[in-house]
Formats: structure tokens, sequence, C-alpha cells
């Protein structure tokens, strides 16, 4: 049966997927009903959405089980434009958070660069299932040299104990902390697809992990934020 079928490849992973899946949904609700509306959390919220909807795809083709074509394009294809969109809200969001005007420029033109990569590389391999470490691996890199121009540029133009406690350090300090785990995973998993599927659900266990344990900071984030805002207004 689907439904077999579905849970049987999510013990897999320990069910990781359904909870990475359950903390980006929070994390939406959350920021709907309480989040500060503003641009630097907007692309935060992209980030949740862009992973949910990805999330949502891949769990309707396994439960499909090779029924539907079209599910199935869209699981392989999707995986292109979510890889897109989220190193756009990550680097948008780092760039929203710098005060320097030649580093945003650099920032949106590794962003471009990067979407018309992936562009020419899903038009390449179009009718094959994607390769993506290779592009996961470029996006981790441009993200995490993102992130430390960040902390560059705030522990140099501010002092520490301003920096530490602004929601904005945390957040990317989540962000710096979810690429530098995944992304040399991803660089060994050529080498694991040769060796044992058992590892590749590992790695996939882990990765899940670290977006879930992602969007629950920037759930406990916001939840400060939006207190801390409560405190302040005046009686």
């Amino acid at each position: 049966m689907n439904w077999e079928h579905l849970f049987s490849h999510a013990k897999k992973t320990f069910y990781t997927e359904f909870i990475m899946g359950l903390a980006a949904i929070i994390f939406i609700i959350l920021y709907f009903l309480k989040g500060r509306k503003n641009k630097i959390s907007f692309y935060l919220v992209g980030l949740a959405m862009a992973s949910l909807i990805q999330n949502l795809i891949a769990q309707y083709d396994i439960f499909k089980w090779n029924k539907s074509i079209l599910v199935k394009f869209a699981n392989t294809h999707a995986l292109y434009f979510y890889l897109i969109a989220e190193s756009a809200c990550c680097l948008l969001f780092l760039s929203a958070s710098i005060k320097s005007i030649l580093v945003k420029k650099i920032f949106l033109t590794g962003n471009i660069i990067f979407a018309v990569y992936c562009g020419i590389y899903w038009f390449l391999y179009y009718d094959s299932w994607p390769y993506l470490p290779i592009i996961q691996n470029i996006e981790g890199f441009l993200i995490i040299g993102a992130c430390l121009y960040y902390f560059y540029e705030s522990f140099t133009q501010a002092p520490s104990s301003t920096v530490s406690s602004d929601s904005t350090f945390w957040t990317a300090s989540g962000i710096m902390a979810l690429f530098s785990v995944i992304t040399p995973l991803f660089l060994f998993l050529p080498y694991l697809k040769q060796r044992d599927q058992h590892l590749i659900d590992n790695l996939f266990t882990i990765n899940n992990l670290a977006y879930s344990l992602l969007f629950f900071l920037f759930t406990l984030i916001m939840f400060l934020d939006s207190k801390k805002m409560t405190l302040e207004l005046p009686l």
C-alpha cells in the first residue's frame, strides 16, 4: 500500500523528514501570528516555505510510488528551483543585515550567477535524475562565505555585547551552522553512493535534523523577538 511505502521510506531516516516539515510549519504559523513583518523576516519565512513545498512534493512522490509520472517529474526538477530559492533567501537575508553597498552587490551577483548555473545544469541534464551534490556544495560555500563576512562586519563595527544580543546574529549563526554541517556531507555523497545506501540514509537523517533545528531556532528567535516587542510597548 502507498501509506506503508511512505512510512517505510520515512523510517529509514527516523521520520526526520516529517519533523523537518513540522518545524517549518510551526515557524510559518508563528510568523503570520506574531512575527515582525519586515524584509529580513520575510526572507526567512520564504526559506521555510520553499523547504516545506519541496518536502511535500518529495513525500507525495514517495506516496504515489512511481504511479504518477507528473509527480515524479515535479519532484525531480523541483530540487533545482528549491536550491535557487534557498540560496536567494539566505543571501538576501544576509545582504539586508550588512552595511557595505559593495558587498551587497557581490551577494546579489553571486546569487544571480548561481541561479543561472542551476538553470544551465538543469537544461543540460533535463532528462536524467539530477546529480545535485556539486550544486549543493557551491551553494553551501557561497552561503558560508556570506555568513563569514556578516560576522566580520558585525564584530568590527559594533561591540560584541551588542552583536550577541541581536536576533539577526543568532539567525545568521543558525544558517552558518546548518551549511557548515551539510556541505561536507554532500562532498562525500558520491563516495557514499558507491559504498552503502544505509550511509546515504544516515546522511539525509543528519540533513533533515539540521534543517529541523534551524527552523526551531527561527521559531524561538521570533517568539523571543515578539515578546521583547510586547515588553517595549508603552503602557
